[in-house]
């Protein structure tokens, strides 16, 4: 009987480390399998431009910084930007971009 379950319990530890072992991963497609792509947005002004997209804020970006928002492709979204008292920083847009792809924007 201890000879039987040593067999089981060997043939279950082979089976366990087979299955766990690690699978190659298969070679890339070199497509795009996914439904977001960035947008980017560079604050060339002087002073510091807070970012809203789709009425989202993403809070201010410093002079000579950028901004990266990763979004659902291929539909438009709503740019805004603004200084700290409220006034445009640069004129609102509609921007959208492909899957796996970067739309960059800059405000001067």
């Amino acid at each position: 009987m201890k000879k039987t379950i040593k067999i089981v319990v060997v043939l279950l530890c082979a089976f366990l480390v087979y299955n766990c072992s690690e699978k190659d991963d298969p070679p890339p497609t070199g497509g795009c399998e996914s439904s977001y792509g960035t947008i980017t947005l560079e604050n060339q002004k002087s002073q510091s431009i807070k970012v809203l997209l789709d009425n989202i804020n993403y809070g201010f970006v410093s002079p000579g910084n950028t901004i990266s928002i990763e979004v659902v492709a291929n539909i438009s979204h709503s740019l805004f930007t603004e200084y700290s008292n409220g006034s445009t920083a640069c004129s609102s847009s509609n921007v959208s971009v492909g899957a796996c792809a970067t739309n960059s924007l800059v405000c001067r």
